[in-house]
């Protein structure tokens, strides 16, 4: 099943949203701190970004954390990601994704980069947004002068309002797509 970058974005946006809404002191409480809003995203039955990967799914997909050293992948239901030792990695997967709370993303956009999956997604906290996708953009660009990448590939980053510029009890989404063809990083509207 293939999941596009920004279906994957406004479905992220409006479940957050949604449970928000429902707890916004405990919710806000957990983003000030790294271990757990790190538990919030991507840990047990009610992490929230493998409800995300559900949502877009509707059920035919299946999740992993730390499958292959990345937080979360997800692949077709019952089409689990063989290992094809030519490619020194799995194939088959619908969606890899990165969740970095520290200050610095690149480490993990780098590991999205090597990658085989359709789509590709990193979401991070930086205090300079603009900054960091100058620099993303740089990056992809080299990579991709050697790297052999399928045209459909999407990479996705969402960027959260870092915790110390948080203004009032306002956490604020944007996000970036870059289609392979691109090479370029545009933001979501």
């Amino acid at each position: 099943m293939k999941i596009r970058g920004q279906d994957f974005f406004h479905t992220f946006k409006e479940l957050f949203q949604t449970i928000y809404e429902k707890s916004p002191d405990e919710i806000l409480s957990k983003y000030k701190k790294r271990n757990p809003w790190t538990d919030l995203m991507l840990n047990g039955k009610k992490a929230f970004l493998p409800h995300v990967v559900y949502d877009l799914g509707n059920s035919k997909l299946e999740c992993r954390r730390e499958f292959f050293g990345f937080d979360l992948c997800a692949w077709d239901n019952g089409r689990f990601p063989d290992n094809k030792p030519e490619y020194n990695q799995p194939l088959y997967l619908s969606v890899t994704i990165e969740h970095e709370n520290g200050p610095n993303p690149e480490g993990e956009f780098w590991k999205l980069l090597h990658w085989y999956s359709p789509l590709k997604v990193l979401i991070s906290y930086p205090s300079h947004v603009d900054t960091m996708i100058e620099h993303f953009n740089r990056i992809r660009k080299t990579v991709c002068s050697f790297h052999s990448r399928f045209p459909e590939d999407q990479y996705l980053i969402i960027f959260g309002t870092h915790p110390d510029q948080l203004n009032g009890n306002s956490i604020q989404w944007r996000g970036w797509l870059c289609n392979a063809a691109d090479d370029v990083f545009k933001e979501i509207i």
